[in-house]
């Protein structure tokens, strides 16, 4: 029973962190918020798109799906993948708002969170 909340909180977690990303780029995209910040549109983009996946694999998680621990592996891998892609194009040349490297480390660590909650609990 405890595993079963886990997961639970694990995919509601994963639920709203994808919300979260999908109506904060959402703004960005549609012209409705403007942060005074550099802004990478492929990274909004990757956001929302990962945003929407995010918020399926939380449902599938809340709802025990076996294939949901490798999609939370996938997610975590691809965050990671693209925030040391940012902290490199970071280094020595500000191109990227340091609020994206907090905003992809967030989504990194949460994400890892989830994946080894779903995994252990698997």
């Amino acid at each position: 029973m405890i595993s079963k909340t886990k997961n639970r909180l694990a995919g509601i977690t994963g639920f709203l962190v994808g919300l979260l990303s999908v109506i904060s780029g959402s703004a960005v995209l549609l012209g409705l918020k403007q942060p005074d910040y550099i802004i990478l549109n492929w990274l909004v983009i990757y956001n929302v798109g990962m945003g929407l996946i995010s918020i399926a694999v939380g449902v599938w998680i809340w709802s025990v799906q076996m294939l949901a621990a490798k999609l939370a592996s996938y997610i975590t891998t691809a965050h990671v993948v693209v925030l040391l892609i940012l902290v490199s194009m970071y280094v020595g040349t500000s191109t990227v708002a340091v609020q994206s490297i907090g905003a992809m480390t967030f989504r990194s660590i949460i994400w890892v969170g989830i994946t080894l909650t779903v995994w252990k609990n698997k």
